[in-house]
């Protein structure tokens, strides 16, 4: 990032002209095959339940959350963070763009899955307060993300937002007072 630590990336509602930036920072992020086609972000993002918001430095996209509505709760799809722009806080602040703006649309759970040899996508979850609910045995076959060999199972997680007042870490709108633009 220029000038890091001078300037914070601005957070942005996601389009679908975000979609090349997003195949490329998901490309760099994943392993080959694994990462979804511009053509594929530009399709979820012109759907009316997707939503997603963006960090954008002066150069690119540092991150972005991608999420889907669905009947009183809401899918993560997919949170990216460029590993050159991580341990900044990034994820924490699309997370809570995303929680916020779910719960703003009726949503009372958020729901995700995580490949369970993803330790530090479950470390990061954990520390937001998700919980896990469940698992899809076998899910994950080798060249997904972290798994090389093999198949493991995606972890299913969930953030409650009947909890979230007395959670530590958690995100909610009366703590996160950042604008979208």
């Amino acid at each position: 990032m220029a000038d890091e630590g001078l300037l914070s990336p601005a957070l942005h509602a996601l389009t679908p002209q975000d979609a090349e930036d997003m195949a490329r920072l998901a490309g760099d992020g994943l392993e080959a095959g694994t990462a979804w086609s511009c053509a594929a972000y530009a399709q979820s993002l012109n759907l009316a339940e997707t939503f997603g918001f963006g960090l954008r430095d002066q150069k690119s996209l540092c991150g972005f959350v991608l999420a889907r509505h669905l009947p009183d709760e809401a899918e993560v799809l997919m949170l990216m963070v460029a590993p050159e722009c991580r341990r900044q806080g990034l994820a924490s602040r699309l997370m809570h763009a995303a929680i916020d703006h779910a719960l703003a649309h009726g949503a009372q759970r958020m729901l995700l899955e995580v490949a369970e040899t993803n330790q530090a996508a479950r470390a990061f979850y954990a520390a937001q307060a998700w919980q896990e609910i469940g698992r899809r045995p076998n899910y994950y076959g080798a060249g997904h993300g972290l798994v090389t060999t093999g198949r493991v199972d995606a972890v299913l997680l969930a953030w409650d937002s009947a909890g979230r007042s007395g959670a530590q870490g958690v995100p909610c709108s009366s703590s996160s007072n950042e604008r979208v633009r």
